[in-house]
């Protein structure tokens, strides 16, 4: 697998879940444009002495960001099928080699934030 292809897969399955992540917690009792928990419209930024930088959505809701470092495993494989898989090291398992198959595999890292903003206890999700 090349950067490219590395880069393209990754990007694809984060926005996936992504987006899988905010029709389950979606709002349903708000406007569309308020209904996000994950990835909400941010209204403004703002550094104050004892907050420090943060955002906030136009309701005024903090907005959290959500750290993910991630390790994952590239398994190439010149089996019949061809291709290559990426997995999350250590959930999805590493395959064994099985006779008349060539595999490798790497592990390389994958940071990235998503943004939330937490429910208030009055508001309910879907």
């Amino acid at each position: 697998m090349n950067l490219e292809e590395f880069v393209q897969i990754s990007l694809e399955q984060i926005i996936s879940g992504v987006k899988k992540a905010q029709e389950s917690t979606k709002l349903t009792n708000r406007h569309l444009s308020e209904a996000d928990l994950i990835n909400p419209a941010i209204m403004y930024s703002a550094d104050s002495a004892p907050k420090g930088k943060y955002f906030a959505t136009m309701q005024r809701n903090l907005v959290h960001f959500v750290e993910f470092d991630v390790a994952v495993s590239v398994d190439n494989s010149t089996e019949a099928k061809g291709g290559f898989s990426l997995k999350v090291a250590g959930l999805g398992g590493v395959e064994a080699g099985a006779g008349g198959t060539e595999k490798s595999s790497s592990i390389s890292r994958v940071k990235f934030n998503v943004q939330i903003q937490l429910p208030k206890s009055d508001e309910e999700s879907t």
